[in-house]
């Protein structure tokens, strides 16, 4: 068998034609960016999410960074999950606010409710909620509540997102910003980009302005203090192929999760985080717990190195990554659920290329190793 990929982008032969066409009209045009493909991909993006605005960006945190000073977050404190990749607290961090960590719900490892009502103070000025490996909070209206009843600019971290639902109501909706990535391990990928979608129009001029250096709609006309945030032409057309495959990536997705899941079932060691039914996962990654006698990173090294097999932990807390212990004084302990749960879960592969006999070969090696630990 074949080294099995933790992610792989989805790119059938239709896709990849198209695409070539694409860059090739794009490259003999000689408009490489803001340009017919830039914003075909906000429509289609914005009109596939329900949302009124998308503003298409270079990467998700320039989308958070826009959103962050939209929100003036500077001197104030910013709620979010320490279960999340270093860079969203970075972005805090840049635009002058306090990072403020929250413990997850291990029920889903999204960003728990209860503790982000005992963190908010006089001074909390937004939260950021990610959407975790592609599902969204079964509690989120109890948050974006919360958000609206303590006037707190809520943003949507959907980076993992991209589909998901909840009653209907897709990932980007639902607060007052959300903040897509195109990286490429993502559900769906532009090589590299992010997307802001909104419903406040304000938002939407000053994301505009602030990825093309602050201008006021000419360059010669500066009236934010803004950067060189630009989604190119080429990373657009990418985006719009992908859009159009978006759905079956996702049904494809849960299709694998089914088969891994029957699979798992009999196995002892092991806890599914099963999504309510009035969820549509996206599935950016597998995620199931083990039991505390399991040693996940041996797991990890033996999976790849006896089966070539790639698998992972979901995120180390970002409360103990080193330069945030060295700056801010954190510490284990101080996040016990979320330091506890993400300790004990890895992820499996999952990527729509996978096919039954790649998924029952991941199950018999898993089970192998699981047996051996």
């Amino acid at each position: 068998m074949p080294k099995i990929p933790l992610a792989k982008p989805f790119f059938d032969n239709r896709s990849i034609s198209i695409i070539k066409k694409d860059i090739g009209k794009i490259l003999k045009k000689g408009r490489l960016v803001l340009g017919p493909y830039t914003e075909q991909f906000e429509n289609d993006f914005k009109d596939y999410i329900g949302s009124k605005y998308a503003v298409a960006v270079n990467t998700c945190t320039s989308a958070l960074s826009i959103c962050l000073s939209y929100a003036v977050v500077k001197g104030k404190e910013v709620i979010l999950p320490s279960n999340t990749f270093v860079t969203v607290a970075n972005a805090i961090i840049e635009c002058g606010g306090k990072v403020i960590f929250a413990e997850l719900d291990p029920r889903t490892l999204c960003l728990d409710v209860d503790d982000v009502k005992k963190k908010i103070t006089k001074n909390t000025r937004a939260v950021i909620v990610l959407h975790m490996l592609g599902i969204i909070d079964p509690r989120i209206d109890d948050l974006i509540n919360l958000c609206r009843k303590k006037n707190i600019f809520l943003i949507e971290d959907s980076s993992h997102a991209h589909g998901s639902m909840i009653n209907g109501r897709k990932a980007g909706t639902l607060g007052d910003a959300a903040c897509f990535s195109f990286y490429p391990t993502k559900v769906m990928t532009t090589a590299l980009g992010g997307m802001i979608t909104t419903n406040n129009q304000d938002l939407y001029k000053y994301a505009k302005s602030l990825r093309f250096f602050g201008s006021g709609g000419n360059p010669n006309e500066i009236i934010n203090t803004g950067n060189d945030w630009l989604m190119s032409e080429v990373h657009a057309c990418i985006g719009i192929s992908q859009l159009k495959n978006l759905d079956e990536n996702i049904k494809r997705r849960n299709a694998l999760v089914k088969i891994y899941e029957k699979g798992l079932r009999s196995i002892n060691g092991i806890k599914l985080l099963n999504a309510p039914k009035n969820i549509r996962h996206s599935y950016y990654k597998f995620a199931i717990y083990l039991d505390d006698s399991i040693d996940r990173d041996l797991i990890i090294k033996k999976m790849k190195g006896n089966f070539q097999i790639e698998t992972s932990q979901v995120y180390v807390p970002c409360h103990l990554h080193p330069i945030y212990k060295k700056i801010f004084g954190f510490h284990e302990g101080m996040l016990k659920t979320t330091e506890y749960a993400l300790k004990h879960t890895i992820c499996l592969p999952i990527y729509p290329q996978m096919n039954r006999e790649e998924v029952d070969y991941v199950l018999n090696a898993f089970k192998k190793e699981l047996r051996q630990a």
